[in-house]
C-alpha cells in the first residue's frame, strides 16, 4: 500500500511568507488500515494508538490529487502544492501532526470548513510561522506566549504577547543562559 502527504506553501499568511501547510486527512476512524503492514514492530496496544493515527491522516493517491485538484483550484494563486509518497513503514514510535499540541505560532487550518468543501473526505493543514519572515520589517515570527496578569481591583487582562516582546524575552534567556555558562574546572 502507498501513501502521501500533500503540503501547500503558502505565498503568505498571518503577515509571514512562505508559510507551510501539511494537509491532513481529519478525524477519520481507526483500523482503516493495515497497521502490521504499515508500522514497524507493530502490536496493537494503547502506546501505538499515536502511530496508527499518523497512518489514518495520510491520504491516498487518488484523496492526494483530489486534494491538490481542489487547492489548485480555490487557493492556486495563493502557493504551490506538491504531493509526495510517504516512506512507508513507519516507526512505531511516530505520530501525525493531528496529535500535535498547538498554540503560540502554530496551529490547524480547517480546510473542510470552508464554505465551498466539496471533497468526501475532512481536511485540517497543520502550519508553523515561529521562524518565518515577517512581511512588514522582515523579521522572524517568534513563538509567543500568552500573557495573563491581574489588575487593580482584580480584574484579569490576558492577551497574546507581541513579536517584539517575545524578541525580548528571547534575548533575556540568552543573555542568562550566556552569563550561566561557566565551568567549575
Amino acid at each position: 500500500m502507498k501513501l502521501y502527504r500533500v503540503r501547500t506553501t503558502a505565498k503568505e499568511y498571518h503577515g509571514c511568507r512562505d508559510v507551510v501547510f501539511q494537509w491532513f486527512r481529519h478525524a477519520m476512524p481507526q483500523g482503516q488500515r493495515p497497521y502490521a503492514d504499515l508500522i514497524k514492530d507493530y502490536e496493537p496496544k494503547e502506546s501505538d494508538l499515536y502511530t496508527e493515527f499518523l497512518i489514518e491522516e495520510l491520504f491516498t493517491q487518488d484523496e492526494a490529487r483530489q486534494l491538490k485538484d481542489y487547492l489548485d483550484r480555490h487557493h492556486g494563486g495563493e502557493g504551490e502544492t506538491v504531493i509526495k509518497e510517504f516512506p512507508l513503514p513507519v516507526d512505531n514510535c511516530t505520530m501525525g501532526y493531528g496529535c500535535m499540541a498547538v498554540g503560540g505560532g502554530d496551529g490547524f487550518y480547517k480546510l473542510c470548513k470552508e464554505s465551498k468543501y466539496s471533497l468526501p473526505f475532512k481536511v485540517w493543514g497543520y502550519y508553523d510561522l515561529r521562524g518565518c519572515t515577517l512581511i512588514d520589517n522582515g523579521d522572524t515570527y517568534r513563538h509567543r506566549l500568552f500573557i495573563v496578569r491581574e489588575k487593580d481591583g482584580g480584574t484579569i487582562d490576558a492577551r497574546m504577547e507581541t513579536n517584539p516582546e517575545a524578541a525580548a524575552r528571547e534575548r533575556r534567556r540568552d543573555a542568562i543562559a550566556r552569563d550561566g555558562d561557566f565551568s567549575p574546572f
